[in-house]
């Protein structure tokens, strides 16, 4: 189990050095010329939070909970096919 966790712990630390510049961009340029972008923001945030999950699965509280195993590989699925998604364009 401990193996399945670090894997998606991987994934979603991945998967944000690519979501987080993009998150950064679309709210520096207001979500682009035509405002498209926002509507991607949504998806992004929502990936960036995943990094709080992967912090607190650190800690000593937190190391052996089966719920935030369970959301970091949800998460993690959830990632890799938004970064599969943006990647293919």
């Amino acid at each position: 189990m401990k193996i399945i966790q670090y894997i998606a712990i991987a994934l979603i630390i991945l998967s944000n050095i690519f979501f987080l510049p993009v998150t950064i961009t679309i709210i520096a340029t207001d979500g682009g010329t035509w405002g498209f972008g926002i509507l991607l923001l949504p998806i992004t945030i929502s990936i960036n939070l995943l990094l709080v999950t992967v912090v607190l699965s650190f800690t000593k509280r937190f190391k052996k909970s089966l719920f935030l195993t369970i959301v970091n590989c949800v998460g993690a699925v959830w990632s890799t096919f938004w970064f599969y998604t943006f990647y293919s364009i």
